[in-house]
């Protein structure tokens, strides 16, 4: 095939009491993580060079003053999407579920470029974001929709409350994981087996026989982990190996979670030529696969 089959090309450690929570792709060589500090209810960022694994940012938060004057760093806020060289942030109402504000933020800077407190972020069209304002008329709870230019946060056109329009643009919006051209992983079923190659569905026969297994198949390449449930520990345990295959040929496996109480699933994915993968919560990984074996 030419050179090593699979090798390790990124590596990336979080801080002290975080856990990697998400990553996302931008559209730069670059990738942004989310990370949780859950003993501090704090969230951070971090941004890797997807063509080496270098460090691009570490652990960023909006710095006081950015949010508004003399106000402390927003301390929990989360990834929403990305677009171009830029990633976007959200914080919360009242601490609840509900998303509030929006932060574009460069990684190659480290600065927030543009800012919109005003509003909240519903979905990213390719060309525009999708924002709305919270208001209320006669008592009612109401919302006024705007388009926003993903570049500079400016009002490109100003839906408002035209439903019609709203529901049809929100239909229009790309799969965020088709946009960032990513394949996350699917539970294996014994009714997948007529879309699989035939060494692929031995691999994914023998690894779903001893727990529960995820997978990602593409062209000659399949990536797969089992969740393996510790029969030994009164407490539930569960071990996650994760396997990347071609062909029929195991290039590269790595245990993701060992005596975890719960199985840790959702925790790799295919970009390109690449496998990426969390391990341990703390750890995320990067495994460069030859282009031959197909499916980019």
């Amino acid at each position: 095939m030419g050179g090593p089959a699979a090798e390790r090309f990124l590596s990336y450690s979080a801080p002290d009491d975080s856990v990697i929570w998400k990553i996302m792709f931008l559209d730069t060589d670059c990738l942004v993580g989310e990370l949780h500090r859950p003993t501090e209810g704090r969230t951070s960022y971090f941004a890797l060079d997807t063509r080496n694994g270098s460090l691009v940012m570490n652990d960023f938060t909006p710095e006081p003053g950015v949010v508004a004057e003399g106000s402390a760093p927003l301390l929990r806020t989360g990834l929403f999407t990305t677009a171009q060289g830029l990633f976007y942030l959200h914080s919360y109402v009242d601490e609840g579920p509900e998303h509030m504000g929006i932060w574009a933020v460069d990684p190659l800077k480290g600065t927030v470029v543009w800012q919109r407190q005003d509003l909240s972020l519903v979905c990213n069209l390719g060309h525009a974001l999708l924002a709305y304002r919270a208001g209320s008329f006669a008592g009612f709870p109401e919302r006024c929709y705007f388009l926003l230019d993903p570049m500079s946060g400016r009002v490109i056109q100003t839906p408002g409350e035209d439903a019609s329009l709203v529901k049809e643009l929100r239909a229009e919006a790309p799969i965020e994981e088709e946009r960032q051209g990513i394949r996350l992983p699917l539970f294996y079923h014994q009714s997948d087996e007529c879309n699989m190659s035939v060494e692929g569905l031995a691999v994914l026969r023998r690894m779903a026989g001893s727990g529960l297994c995820e997978y990602i198949f593409r062209g000659n390449v399949l990536a797969a982990a089992v969740h393996r449930p510790d029969s030994a520990t009164v407490s539930p345990a569960f071990t996650t190996d994760l396997e990347l295959w071609c062909s029929g040929q195991q290039l590269y496996s790595d245990r993701v979670c060992e005596a975890n109480p719960a199985p840790c699933m959702n925790y790799f994915l295919l970009k390109d030529v690449s496998l990426y993968y969390i391990k341990k919560r703390t750890e995320l990984a990067g495994v460069r696969f030859n282009a031959a074996c197909g499916g980019v």
